[in-house]
């Protein structure tokens, strides 16, 4: 399984093995202070071999800043359900806590070694 996309949304679910979305590929977001939370829908497109048919997936998150090298994230969600199709969509509702304004990345690898899938996103305060 690879990952051939990903995106943070306002909303999403998968529904009819279809994807719904609402708000789709955030480039920045704007929180009140750096004591709230960003919260977003993480959607991962996949692409299926016929090597990962009956096995389930594993994705690892991780989200850095400006800060340091080191991950300010890290998380391990499940790929599950009816994973029939060549190209899967997954959401994943997330909250993340921000200590600095300024670009964070965001990667999405299936097993170690991966070179996964990478993007980023903004981060803006009002204050």
């Amino acid at each position: 399984m690879i990952v051939t996309g990903a995106f943070l949304a306002d909303y999403a679910r998968r529904a009819d093995d279809k994807l719904d979305v609402l708000g789709a590929v955030w480039d920045w977001c704007v929180l009140p202070d750096l004591t709230h939370s960003l919260k977003a829908y993480l959607v991962v497109l996949l692409q299926r071999g016929p090597d990962d048919v009956g096995v389930p997936g594993q994705m690892r998150v991780s989200v850095s800043d400006t800060v340091s090298d080191e991950p300010v994230h890290t998380a391990v969600l499940p790929v599950s359900g009816t994973l029939d199709g060549e190209q899967q969509a997954v959401a994943f509702p997330i909250a993340l806590r921000c200590r600095t304004t300024g670009r964070h990345v965001i990667r999405i690898a299936m097993r170690d070694g991966d070179p996964g899938f990478t993007f980023s996103l903004d981060v803006r305060t009002l204050r």
